[in-house]
This record gives C-alpha cells, sequence and structure tokens, in this order.
C-alpha cells in the first residue's frame, strides 16, 4: 500500500509538470529566461521631453512587477510608466535624473538584464530669455490689511525693502528650465508654459544653474543638510515672502493689485473663476504697476521662507525663521485655486520641501 502511494504522487507530479510544460495550452504561459535584447533605439539623439522607440526582443509582457528600463544603470521606469510596452517594442519619456551627453539603456526583464545600448541627450538647441524689471526699495503693509482673509495672514506688518531688486517679469518657462537641467518635471508640458510640479529643492538647484549658465555668484549652497543662502550674493534666488507680497501689491492696497473684486481678478489671472484648467503660457494677462505678470494665479510661486506666524520684530527685509517644521512657503495661488486663494496676501505651505507639488512654479530675483 506504501508503495503504491508512492506511485500515485509520483504520476501525480509528472502530470503536473507536464501541463505547466504544454506549449498547446493557451491558458498556461511559462515565463521565458532570454534576457531582453536591444537592436535599435529611435531617436538616437533626444532631447528632454521626447518619447524614445525601442525595438528588440524578449522585451516581457508589462504584466509583471519586476520589468523595468534601466538608464545609467541606476534610473528605473517600470513597464506601468511606458507609453506603450509589448515584447518586441517599448515607447516611453525620457526620466528625469539623467546628465546630458551619453547615456545608457538596458531592459530587465524575465528575471535578467539585457545589453547595453547608448543614445544621447541634447540640450534645447535655444532658449528664450525671460525679462526682468527693477524693483524699486519701499515701505508696505503687509497682511490682511482689507480684513478678508485668514488668520495665517495676520498680525499685519509694516514691512521696508531696503534694497531694489531684479525680478523675471513671468514665472519661469519650462523652455528654460530644460535648458539647463535634463528633465522636465512638469505635467502640462509646452515650452512656453511655466515649470511646475518640482520639489522647493529643485527650485533651489535651478537656481544655482542659472546663475552659473550667467557667471554670477551662486546664492545658495548647502550646510549639514541645510540650505543657506548668501544675501549678498549677485546669483539668482528664490523671493522671500516680504519681497513678493511687495511686488506682487505694487504700491497697491486691495486683494488683488488692479482692485478688489473678482471681475478684477478675471483680467489678471489664470484661476478657478475663468476655468482654467491648467497653466497658461506667461504674460497673457495684464500686468501689475510694476510690469509683473501672473503674480496671482497660474502657478503657485515657491518663496524662501519657512512657514511661521508673522514676527512682528522683524519688519526691515524680514526672511522669515530659519528654520521650521512646516515647510515652505508659496503664494500667489493657481490655475485651480479659488478667488480667496489669489489675494496678494494669502499664503500657504508644503509640509515636506522634497515632494514635488504639481501647482508649485517659481518665479527668480537677484540683487541690484
Amino acid at each position: 500500500m506504501k508503495n503504491l502511494k508512492i506511485l500515485i504522487a509520483l504520476l501525480c507530479l509528472i502530470s503536473l509538470y507536464s501541463c505547466y510544460n504544454n506549449p498547446q495550452d493557451p491558458d498556461i504561459i511559462i515565463p521565458a529566461k532570454t534576457s531582453a535584447i536591444i537592436d535599435s533605439i529611435s531617436p538616437r539623439s533626444c532631447t528632454v521631453d521626447d518619447t524614445i522607440t525601442i525595438y528588440g526582443k524578449h522585451f516581457g509582457s508589462r504584466l509583471v512587477f519586476n520589468e523595468y528600463i534601466i538608464f545609467d544603470d541606476s534610473i528605473k521606469s517600470t513597464a506601468y510608466i511606458g507609453v506603450n510596452w509589448s515584447d518586441t517594442k517599448i515607447q516611453i519619456f525620457i526620466p528625469s535624473g539623467l546628465h546630458f551627453d551619453s547615456i545608457k539603456v538596458s531592459i530587465q526583464a524575465n528575471d535578467t538584464i539585457g545589453n547595453t545600448y547608448k543614445i544621447k541627450l541634447n540640450k534645447p538647441s535655444t532658449f528664450k530669455e525671460i525679462p526682468e524689471v527693477l524693483i524699486p526699495s519701499g515701505t508696505y503693509q503687509m497682511g490682511d490689511i482689507n480684513s478678508t482673509g485668514f488668520s495665517t495672514e495676520l498680525p499685519i506688518r509694516n514691512i521696508s525693502i531696503s534694497r531694489a531688486f531684479f525680478m523675471s517679469t513671468i514665472e519661469i518657462t519650462q523652455n528654460l528650465w530644460k535648458y539647463l537641467i535634463p528633465y522636465n518635471p512638469s505635467i502640462y508640458k509646452g515650452d512656453s508654459l511655466p515649470v511646475h510640479d518640482m520639489n522647493w529643492y529643485q527650485a533651489i538647484e535651478f537656481c544655482n544653474k542659472l546663475s552659473e549658465y550667467k557667471k554670477l555668484q551662486k546664492c545658495y549652497s548647502y550646510i549639514n543638510d541645510s540650505v543657506v543662502c548668501d544675501w549678498n550674493s549677485n546669483g539668482y534666488r528664490l523671493p522671500t515672502e516680504a519681497e513678493w507680497e511687495y511686488a506682487a501689491r505694487a504700491g497697491s492696497s486691495t486683494d488683488y493689485y488692479n482692485g478688489g473684486l473678482d471681475n478684477n481678478l478675471l483680467q489678471i489671472a489664470w484661476y478657478a473663476g475663468n476655468f482654467a484648467s491648467y497653466p497658461h503660457t506667461g504674460g497673457l494677462k495684464a500686468a501689475n504697476n510694476f510690469g509683473l505678470y501672473d503674480m496671482l494665479g497660474n502657478v503657485s510661486e515657491y518663496c524662501w521662507d519657512y512657514w511661521a506666524v508673522y514676527d512682528t520684530t522683524k519688519t526691515i527685509d524680514p526672511k522669515g525663521p530659519a528654520s521650521g517644521s512646516l515647510g515652505r512657503v508659496s503664494r500667489g495661488g493657481a490655475w485651480q485655486s479659488i478667488s480667496s486663494s489669489c489675494r496678494v496676501s494669502f499664503r500657504q505651505y508644503y509640509q515636506e520641501p522634497s515632494i514635488n507639488f504639481y501647482y508649485a512654479g517659481i518665479r527668480l530675483v537677484r540683487n541690484k
């Protein structure tokens, strides 16, 4: 009897093995162990935002979690990011985190990593300079001076901006960003659109890149993992909250820099009130008295300051606290914001500066 049970068990195992290796059974898929082979990639020379097409064989089914396209041996894009993925053809966007020049591409599929193929990542051929205007020194009342906002906009402070500074007339475009940094974080793509969906640290990185490109002194450096700003540098930086609101008001004292009604806001901002479902090219709405466009709506703009209650003891060129647990401030509202979130005194913060926020962008300043 014992031998009979052993014999039956062996027959069952043989039967099961035969089923799983039966090429005639369409419902059973045996993963191949053959390495993915890249025969070609088109285009061989590309720029940020391009889609590349990879041709070859044994790329896998897209249904397996451990299938990746590997760029430069470290950056992995999963099958679920790809525009199209089949066993012989993959279409995918160039991912972030690469460097300009030659990059290596390989595919992990069927539990193995295949051959390596090289392509070239180029800078855009040109970029369009963003004009700047000189913001004069002066004084103003900062905060909810019309009693129409929130407690976070109080207390009201009499602020002095002691030094004139230059400010970009529109928000930084994707075209300029891509010229200096080999990726575009933006959800809504377009060279003339404001770059968005970056985190605060990436904004700092871009400031330094633009300073280097213009042969100016960098403002930002790292000390013990903390970002430090050299306020005497002539390079590009994010505005402080006080600089931002002063520039946005441009001498006005109303909720919007052209008046206090929603009809006024329609003339100067892309926001929920005019059904702006995405960011728009800068400069299409009316400017404020300093010549700045889209200070309200379109994309929310990162500032330097940590979020904190206003300190009434610091009224000359305030820069916010030295540290904070609630992240960094952004100003101006965005394309999806309601009118109350587009007032010049409205403030918001991002809890973690290392997390990307889809409606956040940047506008830069530099010392005169």
